[in-house]
C-alpha cells in the first residue's frame, strides 16, 4: 500500500503540472516508448524513433521528458504501478485456495516476464540505465512481502511442507527472481525470461508442496 501511494502521489503531482493536451501526449509517448524499449532495448531505441512513432517533434518529447532515461523511468514506474493494481487483489485474497493462487501467480508473473522480447533487453536496461533498474530492483525487494503472504496462506491451509519456514521459502523465491534476471544478462536468446521464471517456479512449488494436501 505504501508503494502504491508513492506512485500515485508522484503521478498526481506530475499530472497537475501538465495541461490536458500535454497529458494525452505524455501517456501516448509513454505507451509507445514502452513497446519500443521492451522490444528493442534501451540503448537501441533512439529519441528520434520514439518521437517519430509518436508523431511529435523531439522538442516536444524533451519538453515532456527531460531525457530518454527519464522516459524509461516513467515507463517502468507505470509498469510497476499496473502490476500492483492487477496483482494485489490476488495476493490479498486470503480465502483463495493456495494451489489456485499459486497457479494464477505463476501465470501472471510469467506473462509479465514474457513482455520482454528477449533476455538481452533486461541486460540492456541494467547496463545502460542502471539508476532506473536500481529502482526496479528496490521495488522487487518491497514486493517480496506480497509473496510471503502467499506462503503464509499455504501454511495456514496445510498445503505447504511443515519443515520449511516462510523465511526460508521467501529467500529461495527471491533467489529465483534474481537468477531470472541474471540469466537474462547472459543474453542467451534460446530461453526467454518468462520461460526461465515459469520453469523455476514449477520446480519450487513442487518442492514446497505438502503431498498430503492432495489426499
Amino acid at each position: 500500500m505504501v508503494l502504491r501511494t508513492y506512485f500515485e502521489t508522484m503521478m498526481e503531482q506530475e499530472n497537475s503540472a501538465r495541461s490536458f493536451a500535454d497529458e494525452q501526449i505524455f501517456v501516448r509517448v509513454r505507451e509507445i516508448a514502452h513497446d519500443l524499449f521492451f522490444a528493442n532495448g534501451f540503448s537501441a531505441t533512439s529519441s528520434d524513433a520514439i518521437s517519430k512513432a509518436a508523431g511529435i517533434s523531439k522538442k516536444t518529447l524533451y519538453r515532456l521528458f527531460t531525457s530518454k532515461e527519464e522516459l524509461l523511468r516513467e515507463v517502468m514506474r507505470e509498469t510497476m504501478r499496473s502490476i500492483e493494481i492487477e496483482s494485489d487483489p490476488m495476493y490479498d485474497d486470503h480465502s483463495m485456495e493456495f494451489k489456485k493462487k499459486a497457479s494464477m501467480m505463476l501465470e501472471y508473473i510469467s506473462s509479465r516476464y514474457a513482455g520482454f522480447s528477449s533476455n538481452a533487453v533486461i541486460a540492456d536496461f541494467r547496463r545502460h540505465a542502471p539508476d532506473v533498474w536500481n529502482e526496479v530492483e528496490h521495488w522487487l525487494v518491497k514486493r517480496r512481502e506480497k509473496f510471503r503472504s502467499v506462503i503464509d496462506d499455504g501454511i495456514a491451509q496445510n498445503h505447504v511442507r511443515k519443515d520449511l519456514t516462510s523465511g526460508m521459502m521467501l529467500t529461495v523465491y527471491m533467489t529465483i527472481v534474481s537468477h531470472c534476471i541474471e540469466h537474462a544478462s547472459l543474453e542467451d536468446g534460446n530461453v526467454t525470461p518468462g520461460e526461465v521464471y515459469a520453469g523455476f517456479m514449477k520446480i519450487f512449488y513442487e518442492g514446497i508442496r505438502w503431498k498430503g494436501a492432495d489426499s
